[in-house]
């Protein structure tokens, strides 16, 4: 890009030639996954009376068709697998490239260099599916629409901007010194115990998490599991590969698993306890958690770490003692960076029924109490507001100044 810029080109040519060209497998395996957390978040949506997964999920269970449940819980696996299976081989071709044709004339021009260069009807056929699902799932969905009429619609606008106001300063006409009382009395009677409850949940969650990746990352990172770790020639442990591609498989699992679902199930089998929740967040974190931090180890150059294995040292060895320190700062960057996802999801799981912001969200929406469903919301958005903002803060200060 800025060889492009030096030689007269736009900024637009430099981003669009320098810049994305190069990013583009970044991009393309990027959209895909943000695809597959639309695809967990849409079957969530079920649970509030949306028709998708999570709703035939949850109505079979008060049904107690239990193993229709199962049967859409493999459904919404099998879908999360395969996009990830997608994005990863889009990623493969796109950053190894396809191979060239060989011109048919010993002295190609820009015309035969064109129709012989490298092409995959594989990246063509997914391009081509995505454009045309798109378009489709815009102008062939005849559910979309709510079937009230805009009169009704602003109305409903209006009623609900008039009630969000506290209503104390409702009752005062305006006066807003009465929101202070207000506000004091809603956190003294739940709130404040309820941003607590939220914040443990979201802490306790990624320290479980964040504990037990980092054990098995040095048995499921490929270049620590297979039979030559790093290059070192290891004749024993043959179980090593084994285990390793179970962990993977199971992180992998762990991921495609919502956290509210995960968590809906569990509380019907332990009861509105805490744990469940803590639970369901553990395990879908961690699958996340194993996936980045055996990244972070398979890409991380350590010579060290060979040298530990060429002298006779374990493979847990060279793990601690030369691939951790080496990839410290992106493990903890990833750490604080599921932490404040954790925050998140702890608040929307509230609304499964344990005490925490979720909870009252939930507890104001069903008594049409908009002032105070305002309330926790806000609440809960400074709380990741501020977890975020930690996040940020300890990610400059581990990159460096250098490195932002």
């Amino acid at each position: 890009a800025g060889v492009i810029r030096m030689s007269g080109g736009s900024g637009l040519t430099a981003f669009s030639a320098g810049v994305v060209t190069r990013a583009l497998p970044d991009l393309a395996t990027y959209a895909l996954y943000r695809l597959e957390c639309a695809i967990r978040s849409s079957a969530v949506l079920g649970f509030v009376g949306v028709p998708t997964l999570g709703y035939e999920i949850k109505t079979a269970y008060e049904d107690g068709h239990y193993r229709e449940i199962w049967t859409y819980l493999y459904i919404l696996l099998a879908v999360v697998i395969f996009f990830e299976w997608w994005g990863a081989k889009m990623r493969s071709l796109l950053t190894k490239g396809v191979a060239s044709k060989k011109p048919e004339v010993k002295q190609p021009n820009v015309d035969h260099l064109w129709k012989s260069r490298g092409t995959s009807l594989f990246l063509r056929s997914s391009f081509l599916i995505v454009l045309i699902g798109g378009t489709m799932s815009w102008l062939l969905e005849d559910r979309w629409g709510s079937g009230v009429s805009w009169e009704q619609k602003i109305q409903n606008l209006d009623r609900f901007t008039d009630e969000v106001v506290p209503y104390p300063v409702r009752e005062a006409d305006g006066d807003w010194s009465e929101f202070g009382p207000w506000f004091g009395e809603k956190m003294s009677k739940g709130g404040s115990e309820a941003v607590w409850q939220t914040f443990h949940l979201g802490t306790a969650s990624i320290l479980l998490a964040g504990a037990l990746a980092i054990l098995a990352v040095s048995l499921s990172a490929r270049t620590l599991a297979s039979s030559m770790p790093r290059g070192v020639w290891d004749r024993g442990m043959a179980w090593r590969p084994v285990i390793g591609a179970m962990l993977r498989v199971a992180a992998m699992l762990g991921r495609a698993m919502p956290e509210f679902i995960l968590a809906f199930l569990l509380l019907r089998v332990f009861g509105p306890t805490v744990w469940a929740l803590i639970l369901a967040l553990v395990v879908h974190n961690c699958g996340i958690l194993l996936r980045l931090g055996a990244e972070v180890i398979d890409n991380t150059p350590s010579r060290a770490s060979s040298v530990i294995l060429a002298q006779g040292g374990s493979r847990t060895s060279a793990y601690v003692g030369a691939l951790v320190p080496a990839g410290f700062t992106r493990i903890v960057l990833f750490l604080f960076y599921r932490w404040e996802s954790c925050i998140r999801e702890a608040t929307v799981l509230g609304m499964l029924g344990v005490a925490s912001l979720g909870f009252l969200i939930s507890d104001a929406k069903v008594s049409l109490f908009y002032d105070e469903m305002v309330l926790w919301v806000a609440l809960g958005a400074a709380l990741v507001f501020l977890g975020d903002l930690t996040s940020d803060f300890v990610r400059y200060k581990l990159r460096g100044k250098n490195n932002r």
